[in-house]
């Protein structure tokens, strides 16, 4: 895992929810954007993600903060308007979680111990990214899983090459790696990295990460 050559960058994507019938809906306008930041003399790469509706209504905000070398995490937090929080450290052999469900509702503490040393599944595409690239290889990172709160491990395979097509109309080369969490990224060692996702659906349904 590297993630030395990571610079900062910001991205935009739309969501948009493709059904099986053929039919779509627009589903969230997705910003991304990262700095590179030192503090105590280590270097860490600052990422943000706000999640909007199709009427820029803000949703969601998470922000990761990991080594920029190794990508191992230090911080995550996700925050929405209704007031929840919520805000993990990653230590050596545990993760400290402080947690709410709303602005009316106390914040919660827990630890939970772990037996590995962990990458954070909530930086996702920006975590395969440190992979290299090498078609036809598959690799398993142990990983935090979001929502579970529990170890976990993903697994990761570079399937191809694929030229890619923004809304804006500009081409990217990048590499297609797929996932046994149904997540497929389109994916390039530059600036801004992750240009397109594809999440599957239990119903047949896809949501789309298309860059602008």
């Amino acid at each position: 895992m590297d993630g030395s050559f990571i610079e900062a960058y910001t991205n935009k994507w739309k969501v948009v929810v493709e059904n099986a019938d053929g039919s779509s809906q627009d589903a969230l306008i997705w910003t991304d954007y990262a700095q590179l930041m030192n503090i105590d003399g280590k270097k860490y790469l600052h990422r943000v993600q706000d999640l909007y509706s199709p009427s820029y209504n803000l949703v969601d905000s998470w922000i990761n903060m990991v080594e920029h070398k190794t990508l191992k995490p230090w911080q995550f937090q996700a925050v929405n308007p209704a007031g929840s929080v919520s805000f993990l450290e990653f230590l050596e052999k545990s993760i400290v979680s402080n947690s709410n469900r709303n602005q009316n509702s106390d914040m919660k503490m827990d630890t939970v111990d772990i037996s590995n040393s962990l990458f954070d599944w909530n930086l996702y595409g920006m975590l395969l990214v440190g992979l290299p690239f090498e078609i036809g290889s598959t690799y398993e990172l142990p990983i935090w899983l979001p929502g579970a709160n529990q170890e976990g491990t993903v697994k990761a395979t570079m399937e191809e090459k694929e030229t890619i097509t923004t809304l804006s109309h500009k081409t990217f080369d990048t590499y297609k790696i797929s996932t046994d969490k149904g997540l497929t990224f389109w994916l390039t060692k530059k600036a801004p990295y992750v240009i397109q996702l594809q999440l599957d659906q239990p119903n047949g349904a896809r949501r789309m990460w298309y860059m602008f």
